[in-house]
């Protein structure tokens, strides 16, 4: 169960490790608070590890992270799964395996499962909301690595 929840944050742990340890450096300015709150193409906006770092910084703090991570972690630990989280590799799988299992989960019934799985949902999409700074830069500055 632990491996699902580790499995489930990896991306957003990744964003800032392939950020943060690259050899390629996009550029060293830092973005302004103007280009953070605009949508510019690429080229216009500046991307720098250092700004990923600071935006993750403050996510990581946000109530809406902390809200999100919470409900995952609830959510994982009622499942009680101890196979490969390779074996849940989207919600119609996990739900799949809840259906199948349910007995062996502290869930009440499949229909709380489904409920629980829709406020994780929820609070994820709440966490892109407030943090979209953070995922736009993200996105752009891998985009540039890739590009070069």
């Amino acid at each position: 169960m632990k491996k699902l929840f580790l499995a489930s944050n990896v991306i957003i742990f990744i964003y800032v490790i392939v950020a943060c340890s690259s050899d390629k450096t996009v550029t060293s300015s830092d973005v302004n608070e103007s280009s953070l709150n605009q949508n510019l193409p690429h080229s216009n906006v500046r991307v720098s590890k250092t700004t990923l770092d600071s935006l993750y910084k403050i996510m990581i703090v946000s109530a809406s992270y902390l809200d999100y991570i919470a409900a995952e972690r609830a959510f994982v630990d009622k499942m009680n799964f101890d196979g490969s989280s390779s074996d849940l590799e989207n919600q119609t799988t996990i739900l799949a395996w809840i259906s199948t299992n349910l007995a062996k989960t502290s869930f009440t019934s499949y229909s709380t499962a489904v409920s629980k799985m829709s406020d994780v949902r929820d609070k994820l999409a709440t966490l892109n909301t407030d943090q979209s700074h953070f995922l736009m830069h993200y996105q752009m500055l891998m985009t540039m690595t890739l590009q070069m």
